[in-house]
């Protein structure tokens, strides 16, 4: 057995992951839950970490925000075990309920109970969602995270058909139509239960997509297709049989969610929330803030492929971003990916750029 510390608690982990899923690559992401717990929950909050592996999301929301109860659940009866010993080593026993079930079984018999849910499965959160949309009560909050990052972004097109039912292709701003797609596939499960989500904040890290939604009465599905341009690279929400840049025909793709991302209040939130000391929370801040900087708008332009295309060299990214906000257009970095930028300033303006700041490529001989 091993002792591992994460956030203020101690673990006690089995030496096998084949016995206890414990995953240390996610602690970014947990240092981010927590501080979210803390910015919209209270003292009569009842928490829910339906897959709970070996505790650790759970026992963190005990111990880290003023939750009144958690319930831990996992199917694996030797995870449960762990749960309950690092509730106890933790002294957090009399906060942390623990169960072995199913985890839609799980569901079915606490409707209408949790203030917010976690779901972190292995895989996709889509095989949980009906009974969780019957489950979930007006005014409570869900976090989602999805490791089939490439189904839910369209990189697999035939298994994102067969799993999310809608039509999706790589595009090259995959990332965000991956997250897009988490979202409105959970605001269409929602909506035949008149329950409507809003993401509060959504991001992509390293090899999972993560969102949390504010669920409630009062809303709208905010799902629409999307147009891509498989020639230049171009997406857009706007209805287009033919790309306006390049004249290829743009595939019609979807439908995503189409609306905001984030409360940027919210996030603001987030970010002092994540001062703490924690190992991994200066770069859940780092994260939180890059999300804060970043300009409202749907998809992004990656530079390095567009100077691809026009066979220049690369500018740097301040120079575009600095020429952008000069002519008058927002322009920021995103999350996303680190080669991109979002503006609301067209694709053959960030040409021009390109070519006036990046010159031409030598010739290969």
């Amino acid at each position: 057995m091993k002792i591992s510390n994460e956030g203020s608690v101690s673990l006690h982990l089995p030496d096998s992951r084949k016995e206890v899923f414990y995953n240390p690559e996610m602690e970014l992401s947990r240092d981010i839950s927590v501080a979210f717990l803390q910015v919209v929950g209270n003292r009569n909050f009842v928490v829910c970490d339906l897959l709970s592996g070996g505790g650790a999301r759970a026992i963190r929301y005990a111990k880290e925000t003023s939750a009144k109860k958690v319930f831990a659940n996992d199917a694996n009866e030797y995870a449960a075990r762990y749960v309950k010993e690092n509730a106890a080593l933790n002294e957090a026993e009399n906060r942390v309920s623990v169960s072995c079930m199913g985890a839609n079984d799980f569901l079915s018999r606490h409707k209408n109970l949790f203030d917010f849910i976690d779901i972190d499965p292995f895989g996709s959160p889509v095989y949980f969602m009906e009974e969780l949309a019957k489950s979930s009560k007006p005014d409570s909050y869900l976090a989602l995270t999805a490791t089939d990052c490439g189904a839910l972004a369209g990189v697999f097109p035939k298994t994102c058909a067969e799993r999310y039912g809608i039509k999706l292709d790589r595009t090259e701003c995959y990332k965000e139509v991956g997250v897009r797609n988490l979202v409105g596939m959970a605001a269409a499960h929602f909506k035949p239960h008149s329950l409507f989500v809003r993401p509060l904040l959504s991001h992509a890290t390293e090899h999972y997509f993560r969102v949390f939604l504010k669920i409630s009465r009062i809303g709208k599905l905010n799902t629409k297709y999307f147009y891509h341009c498989g020639k230049c690279g171009y997406c857009t929400f706007k209805s287009v049989a033919k790309c306006k840049y390049c004249k290829s025909t743009a595939s019609k793709l979807g439908p995503v969610w189409a609306s905001s991302l984030y409360d940027k209040a919210v996030c603001l939130e987030i970010a002092e929330k994540l001062k703490q000391r924690f190992r991994k929370s200066a770069e859940a801040r780092k994260l939180v803030f890059t999300i804060l900087d970043e300009c409202d708008q749907p998809f992004y332009y990656n530079i390095h492929k567009i100077s691809e295309r026009l066979s220049a060299n690369t500018p740097g990214m301040k120079n575009i971003i600095r020429e952008l906000k000069k002519r008058g257009h927002e322009a920021t970095r995103t999350q996303f990916s680190n080669t991109s930028i979002k503006t609301d300033a067209g694709l053959d303006n960030i040409k021009e750029i390109i070519k006036t700041f990046g010159g031409q490529q030598p010739r290969k001989r």
